[in-house]
């Protein structure tokens, strides 16, 4: 990636790889996920991602590589909308990093041909709402603890977490003994055409 002219602003802090960039006005706060540069005080180029806006035109980002030896009132340069890095079939085989650089030691990629990493978001759908009443029911396990204190709706999603040896397995067997229990006797697995002895 090569650097622009074009200043975006100024170092403000860096937190870990949480860099803020002042910016001089809001004009010059870049866009979100749009990418700048920045040169270390050891010659080193860091790649920075914007990923929100604060008040004060800083756009807090995301450094791709080490924020070691970045210093405070450094220049910020504008690279581009976003990240790209190459493609096609010239790339096979070859090993880059998150910026699209060879680091492989197999040479430079001749590849012009770029795709953004950042997908286009897809729009948001509205699930409609359901004007019936649903009608509640509760699932009996039989297990006293979790009638109790932790009760089981029909139709919902239910975890047991835990380590080994906790009887987790027992409590799913003694759940599937009361479903049958309660049918009678006929295997609601089974479609009702079997019964459990």
């Amino acid at each position: 990636m090569k650097k622009t002219n074009k200043i975006t602003g100024y170092i403000g802090s860096v937190q870990g790889p949480v860099v803020d960039v002042q910016c001089a006005n809001i004009e010059d706060v870049p866009n979100i996920h749009s990418i700048l540069s920045v040169m270390a005080v050891d010659g080193r180029e860091i790649i920075l991602e914007v990923a929100e806006h604060q008040p004060g035109n800083i756009a807090r980002c995301i450094s791709i590589n080490s924020t070691l030896n970045l210093q405070y009132k450094t220049e910020v340069y504008f690279v581009g909308s976003t990240m790209e890095i190459p493609t096609g079939e010239d790339l096979f085989s070859r090993i880059v990093n998150v910026m699209g650089e060879p680091i492989d030691q197999k040479g430079p990629i001749t590849i012009t041909e770029t795709f953004p990493i950042r997908s286009a978001q897809t729009k948001a759908r509205v699930r409609p709402i359901r004007t019936e009443a649903k009608q509640i029911e509760r699932f009996e396990t039989g297990i006293k603890m979790i009638d109790l204190l932790f009760p089981l709706l029909k139709g919902s999603k239910t975890g047991i977490l835990g380590g080994a040896g906790l009887g987790k397995t027992v409590i799913v067997l003694e759940m599937i003994y009361q479903m049958i229990k309660k049918h009678n006797g006929t295997c609601v697995f089974c479609g009702g055409g079997e019964r459990v002895r």
